[in-house]
């Protein structure tokens, strides 16, 4: 019966009780959130500025070809979710800190945008994954 209750069409989407849950750490102090999302996007941002200054030196590719690897835009994806991760941990942390330590019923819009980043960003990752064992190794 419980997974009867799971499965209503109300269930799908975004909408989650604790929104408070995407800006925090899972065991610890919930202020560190804030610090270990600003080193995350801090490093993926600058990896993806090398890897596309790095492609640039290449004369023979052209600019945009960067663009056309999977495994590169799956690395696009997850730093623009590193990045709007830490920009939502620093506006609750810093800007509105009360909504970090309340818990209200409705999911706010940043809150599902960063939950549909992650979903797009495990999915990519998953799917390179796949087609490079299946299709690329030798």
């Amino acid at each position: 019966m419980a997974c009867k209750q799971h499965f209503r069409p109300r269930e799908f989407g975004f909408s989650h009780g604790f929104p408070g849950d995407f800006v925090r750490l899972e065991f610890g102090r919930p202020l560190l959130y804030l610090p270990w999302s600003a080193a995350w996007a801090l490093y993926h941002f600058i990896w993806v500025c090398l890897e596309g200054y790095w492609w640039s030196l290449k004369s023979y590719y052209n600019t945009l070809d960067w663009f056309r690897q999977l495994s590169n835009l799956g690395y696009t994806v997850l730093t623009a979710f590193a990045l709007v991760d830490f920009f939502i941990a620093f506006y609750s942390y810093c800007l509105a800190p009360r909504l970090a330590h309340a818990e209200p019923e409705v999911m706010q819009w940043y809150h599902e945008l960063s939950w549909a980043l992650y979903n797009i960003t495990i999915t990519t990752a998953l799917s390179v994954t796949v087609e490079y064992w299946a299709f690329l190794s030798e």
